[in-house]
C-alpha cells in the first residue's frame, strides 16, 4: 500500500523523473490496477523462487561442470546442457506451487483494492471470499469452491503431464 501511495509512493518519484504526473494512483484507475496488482504479487513471490533455485543449484555436482570443462564446453552449453535440465523439476515445481497460490490469492488483492474500481481486480477467490464473508451464502460459496478445486486439478495435472515432471533428464 505505502509503494502505491499517490503522495508517498513510487508513483511519486516517477513524477520528480519526469516520468508522470502528481497524485497518480495505480489502484484507483481501472487501466493501472491490474498489472499493479501483479507487480506487487510478483514482487511478493521472487524470494521463493530465488530460494528453491538456490537450493536446487547447490546441489548440481562440481565433477559435472569439471568435465564438461575437459570436454571444451563454455559457459553457454554447460549452463545449457547441465544446470538446466538440473533445475527442471524444481523450476516446474516452484511455478506450479505459484500458480496455484496465485490462483487462491485473496490477502493481497483484498488489501489494496478489494475488488475494485469497478470490479476490475476481482478474481474468482476473492468473489467466494466476499460471497461467503459479506453475503452470507455458505451454500453457493461451497459450490464455487468445489468448481475453483476441478478447474486447479485439471491446471495442475496437463500442466505436469506436458512438462513431464518427475521424467528425468535425457
Amino acid at each position: 500500500m505505502l509503494l502505491y501511495n499517490s503522495q508517498t509512493g513510487i508513483t511519486r518519484y516517477l513524477a520528480d523523473a519526469g516520468l508522470g504526473a502528481y497524485g497518480t494512483s495505480w489502484l484507483s484507475d481501472t487501466s493501472t490496477v491490474f498489472p499493479a496488482a501483479v507487480v506487487a504479487d510478483l514482487w511478493r513471490g521472487v524470494p521463493f523462487f530465488a530460494i528453491l533455485i538456490l537450493a536446487d543449484l547447490q546441489s548440481v555436482s562440481k565433477d559435472l561442470y569439471e568435465a564438461a570443462e575437459v570436454d571444451g564446453a563454455g559457459r553457454l552449453k554447460q549452463f545449457w546442457h547441465i544446470t538446466l535440465p538440473h533445475l527442471k523439476d524444481a523450476i516446474v515445481l516452484s511455478t506450479l506451487l505459484r500458480a496455484v497460490w496465485e490462483f487462491n490469492n485473496v490477502d493481497l488483492l483484498y488489501t489494496l483494492t478489494g475488488g475494485g474500481p469497478a470490479g476490475e481486480t476481482t478474481t474468482l477467490p476473492l468473489y467466494i471470499a466476499n460471497t461467503s464473508v459479506d453475503a452470507h451464502n455458505f451454500g453457493y460459496a461451497s459450490a464455487l469452491t468445489t468448481v475453483a478445486f476441478v478447474i486447479l486439478l485439471f491446471c495442475s495435472i496437463v500442466y505436469l503431464r506436458l512438462s513431464k515432471f518427475g521424467g528425468g533428464t535425457k
